[in-house]
């Protein structure tokens, strides 16, 4: 994160993420991470999504 050099980075990752893997629990873990903003999103997309598909 600090690499980048803007402060205002912020790290976004789809959920399952193996942390010490693919991201330090650091980043993963970071004031900076949004990661659980971003599923929140995804599962709203996926309800409606499946209300499309399966009618009323």
């Amino acid at each position: 994160m600090g690499a980048t050099g803007n402060p205002e980075t912020i790290f976004l990752r789809c959920l399952h993420a193996n942390k010490g893997q693919e991201v330090t629990e650091d980043v993963f873990e970071s004031p900076r991470s949004l990661v659980f903003d971003e599923a929140e999103n995804r599962l709203h997309t996926i309800k409606a999504v499946m209300v499309a598909t399966l009618g009323k």
